[in-house]
């Protein structure tokens, strides 16, 4: 087994047990998992209000063409999708 510098308490629960204690990597291995899955569900439902022409819902793109809409639309995503996947 490794030595108590190995592992660390989580801080909300102060008062753990010894064996309630988590390997350290394992705690910023599962946030980063869940990090990237919010990221995936969130690049998925920006692509689905693409394929459900969600910009008519909008004040600024409801009253302009679907083709000219979905191509301002489309275009304002890219930077979302750059961020989301760096």
């Amino acid at each position: 087994m490794g030595s108590s510098k190995d592992f660390v308490t989580l801080p909300l629960f102060p008062n753990a047990q010894s064996s309630d204690k988590v390997k350290k990597g394992s705690v910023f291995l599962n946030g980063i998992i869940v990090v990237y899955f919010y990221n995936l569900i969130t690049v998925s439902h920006e692509m689905d209000a693409i394929r459900t022409k969600e910009w008519r819902m909008l004040i600024i793109l409801k009253d302009i063409a679907d083709e000219t809409a979905y191509k301002i639309f489309t275009l304002a995503h890219l930077p979302l999708y750059f961020i989301v996947f760096i």
